[in-house]
């Protein structure tokens, strides 16, 4: 191919080359650098602004590739593709990288101008560090780099013509700090050019079709701005703006030539697809010609159509205006089941698309639209892309016929080698073709395809076609057609209508259409109204732009029916935005639809769940929503029932009414025994029941636990730290919250209580549970000397307040030293509860005290009633000197037998003694301390069999006369046990003592 010449193309393939003197060496560009330095990227663009850049041959001019290091062309064709190892070169699909390809230039206004734009794009950076202007005046011959700012590194990163007027030369310029960019502005064919600065950074211009003058900017941060006086001010239209998804207006289409079509992303995150004129484009006049969400990066404005898809509940619908109409679903066979979809073409009022159906992997079907876009048929099966699977499908749909160009000048840009510099040669075929053609060096040439028919699309065609004997030109007033003759119509000038197929190319029904078995050709239309009439269709449609006339016509149908009255069918409702969780409060938008049926003659009955009740009519044809609030939080059935003479169809929807997640709060006791079984709450503001769902992930596992309730229950299997998180989710609100638990096999927990005056001042919240609690660790640990570390202080839910105080082992070390100091630990923490040391402040001058908790009568309170407590103190001193008597006399029998009362529990001798001593000595404190009436608490199941415990209690020697346990874990929670099972447990017990029993 060849960018131009002043006949009708360059010598057939037959003749012979133009000798070498018409090839004229261009000037080698000054670049510095070879093709392929080390960490850059010279990048090449070549551009010529005249009229052969537009229309069949060339396309219409604008930036191909603008990706960095890529091809980067303006004004050719979308066909040029990038080639070369190290550079990118622009040109024509050709055999092999590295050919140079030719270069087209300007021949506007008498003159010839090429533009050459030359830049080092650094991969590793990401952006151009240099770049250079050249420009040609006399087709090639010599060059010229232009000068934007003396003095100053200027560097362009892209340039624009625009395309009602060559002359009209935009250029993108960016500091090497990418602060500051400014536009180089040219109404001379880059004679000269005038340097504006922007406030924003361009990305991509794009002019409007027919005003000169008037440009839109893409900025990197994704707003679209417009300019009326060619970028000398600007102005912002739409934030949040789709990348290459912006369209201005169609001419002949849009009755607005100021309208820009645009997607846009909403403040939810969803996209839009709206319009808006240019010189008004604020919210207010914000126009979303579709009411729902569309998928992102899918819109797509060309000629007389619009596309887009919108994805809800993981079903993708594709969409189709035709002339500004209303959007309807395109329809492809039902059982296509696309997974991607391209447009293709739009040319000659219909649309052809390429689809992927979900059978296939590398390959596509073809099919055609009728006039709207709407109804599809297939045209041709497995058709394989030329893209790799993560560019876009690139299917060329070609017009029969192409306009020569009009110069017989050219010019090849390439280097001879990889290392070479950079060359523009510059052919001149005028001395090969030195005469004007005339008819006698033209014959005729009919097109046929490669059965030899003629008849193409309805039509026999012949072109002029130039002798190979006959070396001349023509020029600009050469036309190839000769005549073209209509052909009467055949089988093969029809495709089979929506809904039907071909049958296989054998036997008598050979390549006749078929009714696929989900269609049936007999219904009526989807709008077919009652009162109207409808021909059923056999199977065949004319292609759109086939002009046969005549012959024959398969299309031929029965007489006319009449649109029967038919009950509604496929009805649904559904919030606009496709959403179903709202807010107390909030205007909530329902949508009806209806895909069959008689809408004029059908009423809905519709029910929002929270007493609202109506019937409409023509609810489905006007589309108008239905405006509603909810006030108060829940779950409402809506439910739209349809009914006319025919029948009724029902539709229902759940809408979850909830306020926005405020606090999630974990609530799990930090430390926790081995194999103890925890419970796990989420506490959540404010309380949604029944529509929060709650995820729980504990410790590394990537799968979580889902609940309803807010609280569960587990055990830790191993030692150590344990990360356990919680979600909750509610509607559209998600909240997280995060707990570390130390899991534990030994530690001691001494049980707390309060003055019953903190009961008044607990708001019963998780984060003044854990200010009382570190408040308390605080003062224990000041008073007593024991690292805070070691203590944990956890404060239960609810009324009457009370804790618990987990004292942690040390590090481990020596056994001997390890027991002292727990013993002396322990000693101290009981001595200033006894003592009534630890107390802190509430607001008002409310003084607490803390004191250890009795676990069995948790009713008794410091600062309650004094009478039973009184009494059993007393009850206790006394148990307390009997048993030492008693003990003191056991010793000293056991000491005469040569054991001590220790060796004795061990061995087993002295046994039942001591047991039944410890057991009469606990049991008698309980009872002194427990209130009239209530019943002592079983330590045995049922049958006499002593309860199975992993764990145990174990009284601290001098606090028996108290009755206040100490609590020590082994393995499991806390449990009190009898002396016998104090004994039988012997070998699990923790003694805190100094004496070991």
């Amino acid at each position: 191919m060849v960018g131009g010449d002043d006949g009708d193309g360059p010598p057939p393939p037959q003749h012979p080359l133009p000798m070498a003197d018409t090839w004229v060496p261009g000037p080698q560009l000054a670049l510095e650098g070879s093709p392929g330095a080390e960490g850059k990227q010279q990048v090449v663009s070549l551009v010529g602004s005249g009229e052969e850049f537009q229309g069949e041959e060339w396309g219409e001019p604008g930036l191909v590739s603008p990706q960095p290091g890529g091809l980067s062309c303006w004004g050719l064709s979308e066909n040029l593709v990038p080639f070369g190892t190290g550079c990118k070169l622009c040109g024509w699909t050709g055999p092999h990288k590295g050919t140079p390809r030719r270069v087209p230039w300007h021949t506007a206004q008498d003159r010839s101008v090429i533009l050459i734009l030359t830049k080092y794009y650094h991969a590793d950076m990401g952006k151009v560090l240099e770049s250079s202007l050249w420009r040609s005046s006399d087709f090639g011959t010599s060059y010229t780099k232009l000068t934007l700012q003396p003095g100053v590194t200027t560097v362009i990163d892209n340039f624009y013509i625009c395309p009602t007027n060559k002359r009209k030369v935009v250029l993108v310029s960016s500091s090497l700090s990418d602060r500051d960019q400014s536009l180089f502005l040219s109404t001379d064919e880059g004679a000269t050019f005038q340097k504006q600065l922007v406030p924003f950074s361009v990305e991509t211009l794009i002019f409007h079709p027919k005003e000169e003058d008037k440009v839109l900017a893409y900025s990197k941060e994704s707003s679209l701005y417009v300019s009326s006086d060619l970028g000398k001010k600007w102005t912002l239209l739409r934030e949040r703006v789709t990348k290459d998804h912006v369209f201005w207006a169609v001419s002949g289409v849009d009755t607005d030539p100021d309208l820009v079509h645009m997607e846009t992303q909403d403040l939810g995150g969803g996209f839009r697809y709206v319009t808006c004129q240019i010189h008004s484009c604020s919210d207010k006049t914000l126009t979303a010609l579709f009411p729902g969400r569309i998928d992102h990066s899918s819109l797509t404005v060309q000629d007389d159509y619009i596309f887009f898809k919108a994805t809800a509940t993981n079903r993708t619908k594709y969409y189709v205006s035709y002339r500004r109409n209303e959007f309807v679903l395109m329809k492809l066979p039902k059982y296509a089941l696309p997974q991607d979809l391209q447009i293709i073409s739009t040319d000659e009022s219909q649309v052809f698309v390429a689809v992927q159906e979900w059978h296939q992997t590398d390959t596509y079907n073809l099919y055609q639209s009728d006039t709207r876009g709407v109804h599809y048929s297939l045209v041709l099966e497995d058709v394989r892309s030329s893209r790799q699977a993560e560019d876009s499908v690139l299917i060329d749909i070609l017009e029969v016929g192409a306009r020569p160009p009009s110069s017989s000048l050219s010019s090849v840009f390439g280097h001879i080698s990889f290392r070479s510099d950079w060359e523009l040669v510059k052919v001149d075929f005028r001395p090969s073709f030195s005469r004007q053609c005339s008819e006698d060096d033209y014959g005729s040439w009919h097109l046929s395809d490669l059965k030899g028919d003629r008849c193409i699309m309805g039509q026999q065609r012949s072109f002029r076609k130039r002798k190979p004997t006959s070396w001349c030109v023509k020029g600009k007033s050469f036309t190839s057609a000769l005549e073209a003759r209509v052909c009467r119509c055949r089988e093969s000038d029809f495709l089979c209508d929506y809904g039907f197929e071909r049958a296989p190319s054998s036997g008598s029904d050979a390549n006749k259409c078929f009714a696929n078995f989900w269609f049936n050709p007999l219904s009526p239309p989807d709008d077919c109204v009652l009162g109207q009439t409808y021909t059923s269709s056999l199977g065949y449609r004319k292609v759109v732009s086939n002009v046969c006339e005549g012959g024959v016509d398969p299309r031929q149908s029965p007489a006319p029916l009449q649109c029967p009255l038919t009950p509604p069918r496929g009805l649904r409702v559904s919030i606009r935005g496709d959403a179903v969780a709202v807010r107390p409060g909030e205007d909530v938008l329902f949508v009806v639809r209806q895909e069959q049926g008689d809408v004029l003659t059908t009423k809905y009955q519709v029910d929002l769940g929270d007493g609202f009740k109506a019937v409409y009519v023509n609810l489905t044809s006007t589309e108008e929503p239905i405006r509603h609030r909810y006030e108060s939080p829940g779950v409402y059935r809506v439910s739209v029932r349809a009914e006319n003479v025919a029948g009724h169809d029902e539709a229902v929807l759940f809408v979850q009414v909830n306020s926005p997640l405020q606090a999630l709060h974990l609530e799990v006791l930090p430390v926790v025994g081995l194999n103890q079984e925890v419970n796990l709450t989420a506490v959540l503001l404010p309380l949604n029941p029944n529509l929060t769902v709650f995820y729980w992930w504990i410790g590394h596992s990537l799968q979580p636990s889902l609940s309803l309730e807010n609280s569960v229950t587990t055990r830790f299997a191993d030692t150590g730290d344990v990360r356990v998180t919680v979600q909750a989710a509610c509607g559209n609100s998600v909240l997280q919250d995060s707990k570390v638990v130390r899991v534990l096999d030994q530690f001691q927990v001494v049980p707390l209580r309060f003055s019953t005056d903190l009961d008044v001042h607990n708001p019963n919240t998780p984060e003044w549970r854990e200010d009382v609690g570190l408040v308390v660790t605080r003062l224990l640990s000041k008073e007593t000397s024991v690292p805070e570390e070691l203590l944990v202080t956890v404060v239960k839910p609810g009324l009457p307040t009370v804790a618990d105080l987990n004292v942690l082992l040390p590090p481990p070390g020596p056994a001997r030293k390890r027991n002292l100091t727990s013993d002396k630990r322990l000693m101290a923490i009981q001595q200033v509860l006894k003592a009534q040391k630890i107390s802190f402040l509430l607001r008002g001058g409310v003084r607490i005290l803390v004191a250890m908790r009795d676990t069995d009568t948790d009713s008794q309170r410091l600062g309650g009633g004094g009478g039973y407590w009184a009494v059993a103190v007393l009850v206790v001193i006394g148990l307390f000197a009997v048993g030492v008597f008693i003990l003191y006399k056991f010793k000293r029998q056991g000491h005469s037998a040569g054991r001590s009362v220790r060796s004795g529990v061990r061995s087993g001798v002295g046994q039942g003694l001591s047991g039944r001593i410890l057991d009469g000595l606990r049991r008698g404190g309980r009872e002194a301390g427990r209130a009239p009436g209530s019943k002592r608490p079983r330590s045995r199941e049922a049958g006499g069999r002593p309860a199975a415990h992993s764990a145990t209690t174990v009284f601290h020697p001098h606090l028996l006369s108290a009755d206040i346990p100490v609590l020590s874990h082994v393995e499991g929670g806390p449990a009190h046990f009898t002396g016998e099972e104090i004994q039988a447990q012997r070998g699990r017990v923790v003694c805190p003592g100094p004496h070991s029993w």
